[in-house]
């Protein structure tokens, strides 16, 4: 009962700070005790960051309250000091030395510098908000605090503790994105009727679910919002109802289009009863982004992103979200390992099909990105540092060398003979111990006289050759 009226009083609370910030949360934490606030865009109505908190904690100590409060570039990491950081003594302690029981951390701001990394590394392991089972095998390493896991490889880290520790660590230093949940509940896009008569023609049920689809839409254009995800459930007489859902890959409150996608499930959808009623809500949704339109800018909507994202989740309904999907590199030193496929719906990928849109744009007005130029500047073969395609499982060859741990010379490979022209290498390939089966690898990239380029190493153990990939 307590708990219960603990975590009424943190939201009573959070309604009272959106005075100071339009998107207040609650941490997600056991006992819930933590607020968050994003401050970034309204730290300049009260004087800046330090007199907004000083304020804060001012009508805090009004209201009998006991708190303490850090300001961070991240969520992670006004968290950690918060929680874990050294108090500011000067705002401690009232003018008659008594304690104020208000602690303000208040000159530590993260990404300022070397002294925020090093205050924030400093910090216990337990400020990354480590599960048990976590800091339960950190402890006997001998690993204390963050800066001990900073120092440690970053490839390592996933393999040997998991994911959640490279994850903490991403968040606490800005590289992954982490966003204040808002502690009210977010508005309910929902539309439901129920039939006069129970009915299993095509006909009724889709004229029903039209009717209520255009309300959902209504309901989030009014807010200038787009679905991500729809929900439809269909209460059957006489059988448990049947619900399938719909993802976009954009937020979009297109009548036409919402329904486009919900036609391609309910084509494949076989009824065992008249139906009696019907909902669809909006279950997530995101702001719409307005474009003003161009009379005579072609190049505008070539590289429009919106085409692309209709297409995905049109491939996406009807082949299911696990069939459309992205490559993702991940940082593993055995190159089958780095790549993962992550599903297109789902996730919010509006920047990459922007940043997309910008390269095509680059490329054809002859421009070359950072990117592009230092890769074409680096590794002698400029883009050809890896073949975009491996050889599953890698093919077995015959390979010439002057001595057994030199260079190939000729190789045998589909039946015929290539004779090496020139080769860069060995790039040396190894996997840790922790891995179940370690590799020792020299690679070479190769050019034979032909023309055609290769990608084959040699694995250390026992001087077998592999070809792992074809460039071109």
């Amino acid at each position: 009962m307590a708990a219960l009226e603990d975590r009424e009083a943190l939201e009573a609370l959070a309604v009272w700070l959106e005075a100071f910030s339009p998107t207040v949360g609650i941490a997600a934490e056991e006992p819930s005790e933590t607020l968050l606030l994003e401050i970034a865009g309204t730290a300049a109505c009260f004087g800046g960051e330090r007199a907004l908190v000083e304020q804060v904690l001012s009508d805090c100590a009004r209201r009998k309250l006991t708190v303490r409060a850090a300001v961070g570039d991240t969520i992670a990491a006004a968290w950690a000091l918060a929680h874990y950081g050294a108090a500011n003594g000067d705002d401690s302690f009232d003018k008659d030395g008594n304690e104020r029981g208000v602690v303000f951390i208040g000159d530590i701001f993260i990404g300022g510098g070397e002294p925020s990394a090093a205050a924030l590394e400093a910090l216990p392991l337990a400020a990354l908000r480590l599960s048990e089972q976590t800091l339960a095998l950190l402890e006997p390493l001998g690993l204390r605090q963050i800066g001990d896991v900073v120092a440690l490889p970053r490839s390592a880290l996933a393999s040997r503790f998991g994911e959640e520790l490279p994850l903490r660590l991403d968040q606490m230093f800005g590289r992954a994105d982490e966003v204040i949940g808002s502690h009210a509940p977010p508005p309910e896009y929902v539309a439901h009727r129920l039939l006069e008569y129970p009915s299993r023609r095509r006909e009724m049920l889709e004229s029903v679910l039209q009717t209520l689809l255009a309300d959902v839409a209504a309901q989030l254009a009014r807010r200038q919002c787009g679905a991500l995800a729809l929900a439809c459930c269909l209460k059957l007489e006489t059988a448990p109802a049947v619900e399938f859902a719909v993802g976009l890959f954009s937020p979009t409150a297109d009548e036409r289009h919402l329904w486009q996608l919900v036609a391609l499930r309910l084509e494949r959808l076989r009824l065992s009863s008249p139906v009696t009623a019907a909902t669809i809500s909006a279950t997530s949704s995101a702001p719409l982004e307005n474009r003003q339109r161009t009379l005579f800018d072609e190049q505008t909507s070539r590289d429009d992103p919106r085409p692309l994202a209709a297409l995905v989740e049109r491939l996406t309904n009807r082949l299911g979200r696990a069939a459309v999907v992205q490559a993702k590199t991940v940082a593993d030193a055995q190159p089958e390992y780095a790549v993962r496929y992550e599903p297109l719906v789902g996730r919010r990928n509006k920047r990459r099909l922007i940043a997309s849109a910008k390269r095509r744009k680059n490329k054809a007005s002859g421009k070359a990105s950072d990117s592009e130029s230092n890769d074409t500047l680096s590794g002698g073969i400029g883009r050809l540092g890896r073949p975009l395609r491996l050889v599953a499982p890698p093919a077995m060859l015959e390979v010439l060398s002057i001595v057994p741990d030199g260079p190939p010379l000729r190789f045998r490979y589909r039946g015929e003979d290539h004779l090496v022209a020139r080769f860069w290498g060995p790039e040396r390939i190894e996997t840790g111990w922790w891995r179940h089966r370690p590799v020792w690898r020299d690679y070479y990239r190769v050019e034979t006289n032909a023309g055609a380029w290769f990608w084959l190493y040699r694995r250390r153990d026992d001087g077998r050759w592999r070809l792992h990939g074809e460039f071109g």
